[in-house]
């Protein structure tokens, strides 16, 4: 235990607060006390006493760590080598005389040449491990800071010494309770004898205990260092010891640090922001130094020191003490060797902040950063800060006069100042033409620290004119840097020189306007400036804000410029001279253009008071919007600007939307007379109606009432209106429902005709006005009147009384079934020999030219007569014409009755023929299909009969010559013409009734096995003048028949090459027909496939049989 009546204080120098080191210097010298290494000299000579048994007592020496010489007979772990240097109760009178008490004891190393090195550290292992009594294997604190007396005080303490200087300490450790005995050796971080302090680099020993560990600690450069450690223990059981101590340095750095990563664009401080980081994403590097020994961070221009402040973040290495910042200079100072980490940490945080939060210097702050890894400085990026004073902004017009003082509310000023002999800054004045008795006054600004001084207003709106009052002082001259400038900043764009005033001398030179601002020429050519304020107009650029700033300098007492009055003036209000559309729907959603002058910065638009939508393409002359809805008729349209709304007017049109109606679709009673059905159609007709648009006219396309016994009519209503929509359309349909009468039953065996049944009875509710009935779909037979011996044709009429009598069927040969309907036809009942269609074919025949009267009176005209009804109706329109509408493909008689109202009357008839001149072809699809039984491409074309009569057959043309282009092996592989022939074709020698539609099979053959799609080749049909005539001549070869699926034959046959050969076919071995197809042998077999027209009349699933012969023949018909 320490004694407590002595008492000695012991002073001691400190070294700055230690700094990891993350790198890994080079090991430079070391000394493990094992017999070897750097050498050291004692303040005492080593001694050692022995106590109770092996153990040592008293000591301070080298000694083995082997468990015989430490109390408990311990081995502390953690040493290096087999020996350590330790103390323990080194007092008198080995250290010092009896009468000083216990004493500091010192080991300090030989120097060890460290020249050129940096990064310098000392590392050495540490313990303290007290007492331990045996048999308890306790470790007992036995050190003590006993009345804070510093001869009582326990310590282990490392000092180094660099060139022969002032040792400093590096490192110590003391009790860590102050006045307190039997405690531990902790981390005292500012030397004052008592632990216990925070240890700012975790890695290192915290508290000394029995375990050895290493502390890592940085020591100054220079050429050469010593390291000294001071212990003081006063009693047994303080043991203190420390074991191999090493000296690290790194090679000196010789590329310099890099700096990367400073934001090229200006920062944006606004007036009351709080600290801003400037670089957040800084980077530092450097090639061949892990660790830096310095960074700054200045503002090296437009500095405002009372105002600018810098600061930065700790970061591991780099404590608070490391980082100071300097008003004055603007700078901010790192200093401390430390990891690049930590250094780009710091400078990544550094902020700006502006301590002027009413009033702050506009001028642009230039931020420089550098670095130094004590060698080598780095690079020195910069950004720009551009501090935005957060005055309010004023509305136009904009009138200051400087009669109060408004700065950090209407107007922000820079290095204003008013100490003689300078000034910037209000000024009473008497001066003629002043506004008040207050204006601007301008002298001797170059002895400000930023002699450009400048007062910025924020004024919303712009585009008009302004105005400034200046003056200059009486007597004063000029040079040419001297002037003062009116600039104007639009909506963030760079600043413009508006108004502008110069010396017209170098030197001694009188003040006058520079009448050309923009070109920066500097020289006052203008008007001269007087002690009087003088009027100036200038021009304000078009803007929603405006940055005004008025600029002055001079650099002499005596060249004053005073100013006074700024204006700046709003724009003119908007006019609307035009809208396009010029009209739109009262349900609103039209998209419109407005024209006029200023309408920049329109706020809104209103028509007839309420606001439009989806306001853009906004410029001077031009604004697109939705119109809202509103009522029909004229409407103001009104645009305001801040400047103002307007005049009303009436430019735009609200139009009601069109409403149209159709009829419902109808269906009225079946087998009426005719003119009850025209009646009923004629209502349903008045019954459209439509509304809205603007000068609308209704329209319809109706081709007439259907036929009273069967039909239907479809009527496109169109409105159309001078705007949009232009035209609206709806279908109705008007219906007579067709009535199908009964047919009796009829049962015979084969090949012998029915001899009853087949008996027609018109349908009971067709009122008793069915006069005839139309045949069709006469199936595997013959179908005849009661006769049994005229032939009916399929599509044609017969008369009621005809079906009231019963009708004979005779069925072909060879053929019988019970199935249903094997064996039939179809009747439909009929008003006269018509069948319902709707072509919609009108005619207008003028009759004074078919009719005269020789007393020349005046003719009154009906129509008397129609034998079918239901081909084409008429009626009398204009009083002079005849308008026959035309309702199906066929022949009717339409008679006209002339009445010249004094008993005369004539009649004359008109045969009316409705259809077309040449049948109609339709091709069903543009894409083909491949056959793989044959590998032809097929497409299929529905011929129909569109004339008025029945027809022979037909020739259907086929012209595919804009496809050989790109497929010049093409052909039609069942063309009927002759090789050579343009467009080819192919015949259908078959008579064809009028409406009946025959399916057409175009066959294609490419060599290429491709074919075009889209295929869309040019169809045209004319009729044959004669049908083909069977004949009885069955010769021929017999060619081998295969069945097909669907019904199809393909027909094989021994041939010639080159030779040409036609199919001939046969439903009952007596009347065979020639195929309209001859076909040109390749190779000396040949395949040919029936699949319908135009092979054959009809498909040979359509027959109960067919028969087939090949004739060689020797020339193909000409065309």
């Amino acid at each position: 235990m320490k004694p407590s009546s002595l008492a000695k204080i012991l002073g001691a120098a400190c070294l700055a607060a230690p700094s990891i080191l993350l790198a890994v210097p080079t090991q430079i010298a070391q000394e493990s006390f094992e017999g070897s290494g750097i050498g050291f000299t004692t303040s005492v000579p080593q001694f050692i006493e022995v106590g109770q048994g092996n153990l040592l007592s008293d000591y301070f020496s080298i000694i083995p760590n082997n468990g015989t010489k430490v109390s408990g007979n311990r081995t502390l772990p953690g040493a290096d080598g087999a020996s350590i240097f330790a103390a323990e109760d080194c007092d008198t009178p080995r250290t010092a005389p009896a009468a000083q008490g216990p004493q500091e004891v010192t080991l300090t190393t030989n120097s060890v040449n460290i020249a050129g090195k940096i990064n310098t550290q000392v590392r050495l292992l540490m313990a303290a491990p007290g007492r331990q009594d045996l048999p308890n294997p306790v470790d007992l604190n036995q050190y003590d800071n006993a009345d804070n007396a510093p001869l009582f005080i326990n310590k282990l303490k490392v000092e180094a010494s660099i060139d022969g200087g002032a040792f400093q300490r590096v490192v110590q450790f003391s009790p860590n309770l102050a006045n307190t005995i039997n405690t531990t050796l902790t981390f005292d971080a500012d030397g004052n004898n008592v632990g216990g302090d925070i240890n700012p680099i975790p890695t290192n020993p915290t508290t000394l205990d029995a375990t050895f560990r290493e502390g890592i600690y940085s020591i100054p450069t220079g050429n050469s260092v010593q390291i000294r450690v001071t212990l003081l223990s006063d009693a047994t059981g303080e043991l203190i010891a420390f074991d191999n101590i090493r000296i690290f340095g790194e090679t000196a750095a010789t590329n310099p640090p890099a700096i990367a990563g400073v934001p090229a664009g200006n920062l944006i401080f606004t007036e009351g922001d709080s600290a801003t980081a400037i670089a957040p994403a800084l980077t530092v590097a450097d090639t061949d130094s892990a660790n830096l020994a310095s960074a700054s961070v200045v503002i090296s221009q437009g500095l405002s020191s009372s105002e600018d402040i810098l600061s930065a973040t700790p970061s591991g290495a780099l404590l608070a003490g490391n980082i100071v910042y300097t008003s004055a200079t603007g700078t901010l100072a790192i200093t401390g060797s430390a990891p690049l980490a930590d250094y780009q940490a710091v400078l990544r945080s550094v902020s700006y902040r502006n301590s002027n939060t009413t009033n702050p210097s506009t001028s642009v702050r230039r931020v420089t950063f550098a670095a130094n890894d004590g060698v080598n400085p780095s690079n020195s990026p910069i950004r720009d800060i551009n501090i935005v004073d957060n005055i309010a902004l004023q509305s136009v017009p904009f009138i200051e006069s400087f009669e109060t003082d408004g700065r950090g509310t209407r107007y922000s000023v820079d290095g204003g100042f008013s100490s003689p002999p300078s000034l910037f800054a209000r000024t009473a004045s008497a001066a003629s033409g002043v506004d008040g008795s207050t204006a601007w006054g301008v002298e001797n600004v170059d002895d400000n620290p930023d002699p450009t001084e400048l007062i910025t207003f924020r004024v919303a709106g712009g585009g008009a004119t302004g105005e400034l009052r200046v003056a200059a002082g009486s007597g004063s001259v000029y040079d040419n840097t001297d002037f003062l400038r009116v600039e104007i900043s639009a909506d963030g764009a760079p600043f413009q020189n508006v108004l502008a005033f110069h010396s017209d001398a170098a030197a001694q030179g009188a003040m006058r306007q520079d009448t050309t601002p923009a070109d920066s020429n500097n020289v006052g050519d203008g008007t001269l400036l007087t002690s009087a304020l003088q009027t100036f107009s200038f021009n304000v650029p078009s803007g929603n804000e405006l940055v005004v700033r008025i600029r002055a300098f001079t650099n002499i007492v005596g060249e004053n410029i005073l100013f006074d009055r700024l204006v700046i003036n709003g724009p003119p209000p908007p006019t609307v001279t035009g809208i396009s559309p010029t009209s739109g729907s009262t349900v609103g959603g039209t998209s419109v253009t407005i024209s006029g002058t200023n309408l920049s910065g329109a706020t809104g638009v209103t028509i007839r008071g309420v606001a439009a939508t989806s306001l853009s393409a906004n410029t001077a002359t031009s604004i697109t919007c939705i119109t809202p809805p509103g009522t029909a008729g004229t409407a103001s349209v009104l645009v305001t600007t801040p400047a103002g709304t307007n005049a009303a007017n009436t430019l735009f049109t609200y139009i009601a939307p069109v409403v149209l109606t159709c009829p419902t679709n109808t269906t009225t009673a079946a087998c009426q007379t005719q003119a009850p059905v025209n009646t009923a159609f004629a209502t349903w007709l008045a019954s459209a109606s439509a509304s809205g648009g603007s000068n609308g006219v209704l329209t319809n396309n109706n081709t007439g009432a259907p036929s009273a016994c069967g039909g239907s009519t479809t009527v496109t209503f169109t409105y159309t209106s001078t705007c949009a929509p232009l035209t609206t359309t709806c279908q109705a349909t008007f219906t007579v429902p067709t009535l199908t009468p009964t047919v009796t039953v009829a049962t015979t065996n084969e090949d012998t005709q029915t001899t009853s049944g087949l008996v027609i009875a018109a349908n009971a509710a067709d009122n008793g006005l069915t006069t005839h009935y139309q045949i069709t779909g006469i199936t595997a037979g013959t179908l005849f009147k009661n006769d049994g011996a005229t032939a009916i044709a399929s599509g044609s009429f017969i008369t009621k009384a005809e079906g009231a009598a019963g009708l004979k069927f005779t069925p072909d040969l060879n053929l019988n079934s019970t199935a249903t309907p094997f064996f039939g036809f179809t009747a439909q009942g009929a008003i006269g020999t018509t069948a319902p269609a709707d072509l919609g074919a009108s005619v207008v025949v003028p009759l004074p030219a078919h009719f005269a009267d020789v007393e020349l009176n005046t003719l009154t005209f009906t129509v008397s007569g129609n034998s079918v009804p239901a081909k084409a109706s008429a009626s009398i329109t204009g009083g002079t014409n005849v308008t026959v509408n035309g309702l199906a493909n066929g022949i009717t008689n339409i008679t006209i009755q002339a009445d010249d109202s004094n008993m005369g009357l004539v009649t004359d008839t008109f045969q009316v023929a409705v259809g077309t001149t040449n049948p109609t072809a339709l091709q069903l699809a543009t894409a083909s299909t491949l056959n793989r039984q044959n590998g032809l491409f097929e497409l299929t074309v529905n011929v129909t009969n569109t004339t008025p009569l029945p027809i022979n057959g037909f020739r259907l043309r086929v012209d595919f010559a804009s496809y050989l282009a790109a497929h010049p092996s093409l052909r039609l592989y069942n063309a009927s013409s002759p090789p050579g022939t343009t467009p080819v074709y192919v015949d259908y020698p078959y008579p064809v009734a009028v409406d009946s539609v025959i399916p057409v099979k175009l066959s294609f053959y490419t060599s290429t096995r491709t074919f075009p799609n889209p295929f869309a080749p040019v169809l045209s049909v004319e009729a044959l003048p004669t049908s083909a005539v069977s004949d009885t001549n069955g010769a021929g070869v017999q060619p081998r028949f295969v069945p097909l699926t669907g019904g199809n034959v393909l027909l094989e046959f021994p041939s010639i090459p080159g030779r040409w050969y036609r199919v001939r076919y046969s439903h009952d071995m007596v009347n065979w027909f020639d195929s309209p197809v001859p076909i040109q042998a390749s190779n000396n077999r040949m395949q040919w496939i029936d699949n319908g027209a135009p092979f054959t009349i009809s498909p040979p699933s359509s027959v109960p049989s067919r028969f087939y012969r090949v004739n060689e023949i020797t020339v193909v018909p000409a065309p």
